[in-house]
């Protein structure tokens, strides 16, 4: 059962929004304390989670700014069963000590789990001998972190009756494991600010401007962060406040000259913008 990995990009309302989702199905942990099979068990779990964690760093090195999500059926828990933390070397987080066997993972960043992050008395997917537990999981690269919203599984499967496995009236119990759904922003520009609020695509940060330095009480993103940079102003401005503007950005939808470009916008120009988006 090799990883099936998704490249897709959603444009709906005006997004563009890029996004790969690798999706896996890991070997079970059926024999992996048998006298006889257990030590080629443990192996093999240890040996595919290197495979899929290569794969993701794989993925991480081409883009670091990649919106990556690993999911599916792990067949492991959320920690270690003391012989092969799979999702731990997948996340780029085992721990030798913890682990009968184990070898260095090569992600980085490391990957979180949003399993982790809900309620746990809500952390099972399948529940095997009265255990609830989980082996579904959805891991995410750091870039997404702002990005999520929330998790879910979907509670069709594990908490039902196994009898009506049989019954085709029914759409319950079509599986053993409970779907697992991940409820996501989107920001196709990478600047922080979500699709829904941000009125400038494709904005540069840092921008380009100013071309001959930014005077007092002017503002511009020079240091590749969100927060506008300016000289000698008691007041701030960050990309969200401007929803998603640039000052470059801002001047063209308000039509202005080229006299911002030298210096930056000045304050005027920021509070013009801010109360238009805000609508104040």
């Amino acid at each position: 059962r090799p990883p099936l990995l998704l490249k897709a990009r959603e444009t709906s309302n005006g997004s563009n929004f890029p996004v790969q989702v690798l999706v896996v199905h890991n070997r079970s942990l059926g024999g992996i304390e048998d006298s006889r099979r257990g030590e080629r068990v443990r192996a093999k779990r240890l040996a595919q989670a290197q495979f899929v964690a290569n794969i993701v760093q794989d993925i991480q090195e081409a883009n670091p700014e990649v919106n990556l999500i690993v999911t599916g059926d792990f067949n492991a828990y959320q920690f270690t069963d003391g012989y092969v933390d799979v999702v731990g070397q997948i996340t780029g987080q085992s721990v030798e000590a913890d682990n009968l066997l184990w070898e260095p993972s090569p992600v980085w960043p490391t990957l979180t789990n949003q399993v982790e992050k809900i309620n746990p008395r809500q952390q099972y997917s399948f529940v095997f001998a009265g255990s609830a537990q989980v082996l579904d999981h959805t891991l995410t690269s750091s870039n997404m972190e702002q990005l999520v919203v929330d998790l879910k599984f979907a509670r069709g499967n594990a908490d039902v009756p196994s009898n009506l496995v049989t019954d085709e009236s029914s759409a319950m119990r079509a599986s053993d494991h409970d779907g697992v759904v991940l409820f996501i922003n989107k920001d196709s520009d990478n600047d922080g600010v979500f699709d829904s609020r941000d009125m400038c695509p494709m904005t540069s940060v840092p921008e380009t401007l100013p071309t001959k330095g930014l005077k007092p009480n002017h503002f511009a993103l020079i240091d590749g962060d969100s927060m506008f940079d300016t000289k000698g102003s008691s007041q701030s401005f960050t990309l969200e406040k401007t929803a998603g503007c640039s000052c470059e950005q801002i001047a063209a939808e308000q039509n202005i000259g080229f006299g911002f470009a030298k210096h930056g916008c000045s304050v005027g120009i920021m509070n013009n913008w801010v109360r238009r988006v805000n609508h104040e």
